[in-house]
C-alpha cells in the first residue's frame, strides 16, 4: 500500500467523522438576523484576570492547546484582543467557552468573531476559523461547525455562522481556533445571539418577498449589496441583471437571466410558489423525519463557503398537507450549482434558491448569462417524502440507471486471491489494479485507483515549510529530466493548481506518516486548458484509465475521497472560463470563484462518461456526504465508518443511511468499518451487519486507522468473522438485487421500529432502540406483485411468519431484540 492511498484512505475517514454531524442542520456564514442581547461573557476580550504565574488571561475564556498571549492594544478597534502564535505544524492554540442556552423550542443561533493575521502559511481551511460545536437538549452533539478565515497576512475580518437546528440546543463550545499553520493570528469581537425563527427568510435577515403567485414566479436578491427580494418578469431588469425569458411546462419551470453591466454581478434567484394550504403544512426532511412548520424556515441544509453559505441536502425538497403534497427539485443536469429549496410558513412560500455569479457583459466564456431549471410535482400526502423520491427517479432515469450487476462486499488494496477461500465472503468489488487476473478468475470487479485533486510533495525534514519553499521544489521537479511521478504531478500544480484570491496556489503543509511536506489542491476538469508542454491533474487522471478490449485491464475507475478539500475556492481566471456550469461567489466579498467540488463535479462527470461508452464502471469513496450531485455520476457508491469508536456500539444515524439509501436507489452502497476490530468481537460485528441489511448496504472491513494491519490481511479476523458473511450477505444481495423501492407499501405501530421494501417481494424491519419492542407491521399486499397470498418467511431462517388478516391487506406481529433487523419474503 503506497504512502498516497494510506493517506487517502485516512483522509476520507476524518472527512467522513468532519461531516457526519452537520446533517439535518442549517448553517450558514452570511447576513446576521436580528438578534436578542449576547449570550457570549467578553466577547471582546475585554476583561481579564490574573493566572499563576503572572500572566492575564480573559475571562470567561479557556486555552484551547497552548493557549493564546492578551494583547492589550492589539484588538480590532486599539483594545485588548488576543494573540496566537504558532512556529511548527504540529502547533494548537486558540481559545474556547461554553455558552449555554437551555432552548426549549430551536431557535437560530447566530456566533461571529473576526481576526487579522500575519505571514500565517497554507490554504484556508478549517483549522484557521471561527469553530463551533453544539450539544442539543437531548445530549446528542453536533460537531466542527466552521467558518475559515483567509490565510497569508491580512487586516481585521468577520466570520459569521447561522445555525437554525430541527431541535433545541443546549449549550455550543466556541472556539478562536489556530492550529496546525505557522504565523500569528488576532482575535476579536466573539459574538453569540439567538434570533426569533420568525425573523428569517432564506435563512438570512430578509424581508418577506411581497408577491408571488400560486401559479409559482422568479425573484431575484442582490446579494453583493444586501437587496431586498424583489419578483421579476421577463425582460425586467435588477441590479443589471436581466431576465431575459422564462416558460413553463407542467413540471420544468426555466429562466434565462444575462448581466448587462461591466461589472459582475452576485445574486441569488428563486423559483418561488405560494401554496394554497389552509391546514397545517408538514416539512420533510427525509423519508423519516418531519417537522411541523409552523412561524418559520424549514430546509435540510449543508454548509458551505460560498454564495450565501449553505446549500441542500437533497435535490429536492417536500411538502405536504392532510390533502395534498409539492415538491421542488434541482435536475440533474442543472449541476454543478449552489442551490436549495426551503420553505417560509409565515409567507407560505415553498422556493428553489441559486446562488448565482454574472460576468460582466460580453464575457466570452458565456458566464455573463445563465439558465436555470427548477422541477415542480405533485406528490402523494400519504408517502410524502417517499412519493417526491419516486417521482424524482421517475423525471431523471439515466441518473439512477443501474449498470452494474454484481452483489457482495468492497475491499480495499489487499488481493482477494490471498483471502483463504474467498468465495465464502461474497467479494464484488476491489479497490485497486494489483490483482485484475486473479480477480476476474474469482468474478471481482476491479478498479484503478485515482485521488482526483491533490499533490501530496514529501519535502525534506530541513526545508522551511513556507510558501516560497515549496513552490521553489515544484519548479525544480517539473523541469526534471526524468518523466517520473514527480515531475507529472509537478507540472500539473503549474498547469492546473487551484488559486486563492491573492492569485497564490492552495497549497497545505502537513507533518504526517504518509506525508510530511506540502499539499497542493489542483482543478482536475478536463475543460481547463490545456498548457503546451505540461501534464495536468486532468491528464494525470486519465493516465493508465481503462480500456475497452484490453487484457488485464481493471473493470473501472475508483476515485478516493471525492468530498474532500470541497471548500477550497479557486479564483484562478482560466478556472473561471473553463467552469462548466454556472459561476457563484465568495461569501466574504461576492468575488466569482469557483469551489474546488465543481471541478471535481466537472472531472467526475467527464470520467462517468467516458467510462459508460467503454461498458467500464465508476466507484467514489466519501459520498453523499454533504453533495448530492456525485451520485447520478457513479455505478458503486461506498463510504469508510467507524460504530465502535469507542469500543461501544455507536451506529451512523437514520439520516445518513436514509442519504445514501435515496441517492442511490437501485444502486449498490458498500461500507468499510475502521475499528480497532481486537476490541470488539463476532457479536458486535453482527450488530454492524444487522444495521446494513435493514439498508440492503454491504458491510466490510479496512483497518484501526484507515492505513495500518488491515482486516483482509489478517486471517484470524476474517476467519473469526466468516460466519457473519456467510449469514448475511447473501441475504443483503437477495435485497440489493431486488432493489430499495421508497415507498414501502407496509406500516410499523412503532415510530421506532422502521420498515422499508425491496423489490416485490421483501421488506425489512429494525428495531432501532436499545430495547426489546413488539410491534405490528400492517402489509397492503395488492399492492406487492406476485403476493397476493398471506403467505410469509423470515428470509434469515426460512421459516413461516404467522400472519393475519388485516384491512388492507395482512399483519404481523413481532418482537425484535435491540438493535435487531428482520427480513420478511411475501411468497
Amino acid at each position: 500500500m503506497t504512502n498516497h492511498a494510506i493517506f487517502s484512505k485516512r483522509l476520507a475517514r476524518a472527512m467522513f467523522f468532519a461531516v457526519l454531524s452537520v446533517f439535518c442542520l442549517f448553517s450558514l456564514a452570511g447576513p446576521s438576523p436580528a438578534a436578542t442581547a449576547a449570550l457570549l461573557p467578553n466577547g471582546g476580550f475585554e476583561q481579564t484576570q490574573s493566572a499563576p504565574g503572572g500572566a492575564f488571561i480573559a475571562s470567561a475564556w479557556t486555552s484551547y492547546g497552548q493557549g493564546y498571549a492578551m494583547d492589550a492594544k492589539g484588538g480590532r478597534l486599539g483594545g485588548a484582543g488576543i494573540r496566537c502564535e504558532n512556529h511548527d505544524l504540529s502547533a494548537v492554540s486558540g481559545a474556547f467557552q461554553t455558552v449555554t442556552l437551555n432552548q426549549t423550542t430551536p431557535a437560530p443561533v447566530v456566533i461571529s468573531g473576526w481576526s487579522k493575521a500575519e505571514g500565517v502559511s497554507g490554504a484556508p481551511g478549517g483549522d484557521y476559523a471561527l469553530y463551533v460545536d453544539l450539544t442539543y437538549a437531548d445530549g446528542t452533539n453536533l460537531w466542527g461547525q466552521i467558518s475559515e478565515f483567509e490565510t497569508g497576512t491580512h487586516g481585521w475580518s468577520r466570520r459569521s455562522i447561522t445555525f437554525m437546528p430541527h431541535k433545541a440546543l443546549k449549550s455550543l463550545n466556541v472556539y478562536a481556533l489556530f492550529r496546525y499553520h505557522t504565523g500569528v493570528a488576532w482575535f476579536d469581537d466573539f459574538d453569540v445571539h439567538t434570533t426569533p425563527m420568525d425573523k428569517m427568510f432564506d435563512s438570512q435577515d430578509l424581508a418577506l418577498p411581497k408577491t408571488t403567485s400560486t401559479s409559482g414566479g422568479w425573484l431575484m436578491r442582490d446579494a453583493a449589496h444586501r437587496g431586498s427580494v424583489l419578483a421579476v418578469t421577463p425582460h425586467q431588469t435588477l441590479a443589471g441583471v436581466e431576465l431575459t425569458a422564462s416558460s413553463a411546462t407542467d413540471k420544468i419551470v426555466t429562466a434565462s437571466f444575462q448581466n448587462t453591466a461591466t461589472t459582475s454581478a452576485a445574486v441569488t434567484i428563486y423559483y418561488a410558489q405560494r401554496l394554497k394550504a389552509s391546514e397545517p403544512v408538514t416539512w420533510w426532511n427525509d423519508m423519516r423525519d418531519r417537522q411541523t412548520a409552523a412561524g418559520g424556515e424549514y430546509a435540510n441544509l449543508q454548509n458551505v463557503n460560498v454564495g450565501v453559505g449553505y446549500v441542500s441536502l437533497y435535490p429536492f425538497g417536500c411538502v405536504t398537507t392532510a390533502k395534498a403534497g409539492y415538491a421542488l427539485a434541482i435536475p440533474p443536469a442543472q449541476q454543478p450549482c449552489v442551490a436549495r429549496i426551503e420553505y417560509n410558513s409565515r409567507a407560505n412560500l415553498f422556493y428553489a434558491a441559486y446562488d448565482i455569479a454574472l460576468a460582466p457583459k460580453g464575457d466570452s466564456a458565456g458566464h455573463d448569462r445563465v439558465t436555470l431549471r427548477v422541477a415542480r410535482y405533485a406528490v402523494s400526502p400519504e408517502w410524502a417524502f417517499r412519493d417526491a423520491s419516486a417521482r424524482y427517479y421517475a423525471l431523471y432515469p439515466e441518473a439512477f440507471q443501474r449498470r452494474n450487476k454484481s452483489e457482495g462486499v468492497w475491499i480495499p488494496f489487499t488481493a482477494p486471491q490471498f483471502v483463504a477461500n474467498p468465495k465464502d465472503f461474497q467479494i464484488a468489488y476491489h479497490e485497486g489494479d494489483n490483482s485484475v487476473g486473479s480477480d476476474r478468475a474469482l468474478g471481482i470487479l476491479s478498479f484503478r485507483y485515482v485521488e482526483p485533486m491533490t499533490y501530496w510533495m514529501p519535502m525534506k525534514k530541513d526545508a522551511p515549510r513556507t510558501y516560497a519553499e515549496a513552490m521553489a521544489q515544484v519548479k525544480r521537479q517539473a523541469a526534471g529530466p526524468v518523466d517520473n511521478a514527480e515531475r507529472r504531478q509537478s507540472q500539473a500544480v503549474l498547469s492546473s493548481g487551484t488559486k486563492d484570491s491573492h492569485g497564490l496556489y492552495n497549497v497545505a503543509f502537513r507533518d504526517t506518516p504518509w506525508c510530511d511536506g506540502a499539499v497542493f489542491v489542483l482543478n482536475p476538469s478536463p475543460a481547463l486548458p490545456h498548457v503546451p508542454g505540461l501534464w495536468s491533474k486532468a491528464m494525470l487522471n486519465a493516465a493508465g484509465k481503462p480500456a475497452l478490449g484490453k487484457a488485464n485491464e481493471p473493470d473501472g475507475e475508483y476515485l478516493d475521497s471525492l468530498e474532500a478539500w470541497a471548500d477550497t475556492l479557486n479564483y484562478q481566471p482560466a478556472t473561471l472560463r473553463a467552469a462548466s456550469g454556472s459561476l457563484t461567489w465568495d461569501s466574504n466579498d461576492f468575488k466569482p470563484v469557483v469551489p474546488t467540488w465543481f471541478s471535481v463535479y466537472d472531472s467526475t462527470q467527464a470520467l462517468s462518461q467516458d467510462l459508460h461508452r467503454h461498458g467500464k464502471l465508476l466507484m467514489a469513496n466519501s459520498t453523499p456526504l454533504r453533495f448530492h450531485l456525485f451520485a447520478p455520476l457513479l455505478d458503486v457508491i461506498g463510504t469508510e465508518t467507524d460504530m465502535f469508536p469507542s469500543g461501544a456500539w455507536e451506529p451512523e444515524p437514520d439520516s445518513q443511511f436514509n442519504l445514501r439509501r435515496t441517492m442511490c436507489y437501485h444502486k449498490p452502497y458498500l461500507m468499510l468499518l475502521n475499528t480497532d476490530f481486537t476490541k470488539i468481537g463476532s457479536e458486535q460485528i453482527e450488530l454492524y451487519f444487522q444495521r446494513c441489511m435493514f439498508y440492503a448496504v454491504f458491510p466490510s472491513m479496512f483497518s484501526v486507522n484507515a492505513a495500518d494491519h488491515p482486516y483482509w490481511e489478517n486471517a484470524a479476523l476474517y476467519n473469526r468473522d466468516r460466519p457473519l458473511f456467510q449469514k448475511y450477505i447473501p441475504v443483503i444481495s437477495h435485497l440489493s438485487h431486488a432493489g430499495w423501492e421508497p415507498i414501502t407499501w407496509a406500516r410499523s405501530s412503532d415510530q421506532d421500529v422502521w420498515v422499508e421494501r425491496y423489490g416485490a417481494n421483501y421488506l425489512t424491519v429494525l428495531n432501532s432502540l436499545k430495547t426489546p419492542r413488539t410491534v405490528t407491521v400492517t402489509i397492503d399486499t395488492d399492492k406487492f406483485a406476485g403476493a397476493k397470498a398471506l403467505r410469509l418467511h423470515d428470509d434469515m431462517t426460512g421459516q413461516s411468519v404467522t400472519a393475519t388478516r388485516a384491512p388492507g391487506g395482512i399483519s404481523v406481529t413481532m418482537t425484535l431484540a435491540p438493535s435487531e433487523t428482520r427480513v420478511l419474503a411475501l411468497r
